[in-house]
């Protein structure tokens, strides 16, 4: 694998991000690349998410990242309480093999944005995947791409469009590593 490889993969607000996502999640791993990180799954409330879940995608296993509704020890960004539990989770999955040399692997966020550029959530995982030998797939809307990557000071090596066909972006991402 190439050293601190960086893509991402951009679209509107609820344009299936996330579901393009998976699709190429899963032939990268049909193709015998390590897929590591995770995906969010949003839940809809009264015509907006006000919920998502975590997915480990190496296991499957989920766990509640936010809600719109406070729990114990949660802490709020923005309209969404955070579970802490799930953050440090999500860093453990990010970073598991983060210090072997593996060849074809990628580390996956689904997603970058607003909290990030605030210092919360997933940011210091990034930064701390960015000045790695990692290879990270970053999922971020349309409208911060430019914000994230000046903030996280990125040269991606690759931005895909939602729109793009998920073997067309599967292909190009083995070809990248």
């Amino acid at each position: 694998m190439k050293s601190g490889k960086v893509f991402i993969l951009t679209g509107a607000q609820g344009e299936g991000k996330t579901g393009r996502l998976v699709e190429v999640i899963d032939l990268l791993q049909d193709a015998g690349i390590i897929v590591r990180g995770f995906y969010a799954k949003g839940y809809w409330g009264e015509n907006v998410r006000n919920r998502f879940d975590i997915v480990d995608i190496q296991s499957g296993k989920s766990a509640l990242l936010c809600s719109e509704e406070n729990q114990k020890d949660f802490q709020l960004y923005g309209r969404f309480y955070f579970n802490p539990k799930t953050i440090d989770w999500g860093n453990t999955l990010l970073l598991s093999d983060e210090q072997q040399v593996i060849q074809k692997q990628l580390a996956v966020i689904d997603e970058v944005g607003r909290f990030e550029m605030k210092g919360w959530v997933w940011s210091a995982v990034l930064k701390q995947l960015l000045s790695s030998k990692s290879a990270v797939l970053l999922v971020v809307r349309d409208c911060f791409v430019n914000d994230v990557i000046q903030k996280f000071g990125m040269v991606p090596d690759k931005i895909f469009s939602v729109k793009t066909n998920a073997l067309e972006i599967s292909y190009q991402l083995k070809a990248l590593l």
